[in-house]
């Protein structure tokens, strides 16, 4: 199977309502590395890289969000793989 990587940033109520922490979640459960952060215009962006059923599983996950979150907008770009990385976090 092929890892890809993706670029994917929310828009919607995403800060506020543990989306960071939902997104580490699925990430660990789906067999991700990567990271989330917040960003200042509101949204929540973050890198994933994993391999293509685990990627379509936790994107659909992402859309739904934890329970208070709405994502009202999700845009995807995909990004050349990053050897080496191994585990998924929160940046600043």
């Amino acid at each position: 199977m092929q890892t890809r990587r993706l670029s994917i940033k929310v828009h919607g109520r995403v800060q506020g309502v543990g989306f960071r922490f939902f997104t580490v979640n699925c990430a660990r459960k789906h067999v991700m590395s990567g990271w989330v952060r917040n960003c200042s215009d509101g949204g929540v962006a973050m890198e994933v890289q994993g391999v293509d059923r685990e990627l379509e599983a936790f994107k659909a996950a992402i859309r739904e969000g934890p329970m208070l979150a709405r994502v009202h907008d999700m845009q995807v770009i995909e990004l050349p793989p990053i050897g080496g990385e191994r585990s998924f976090e929160v940046r600043s």
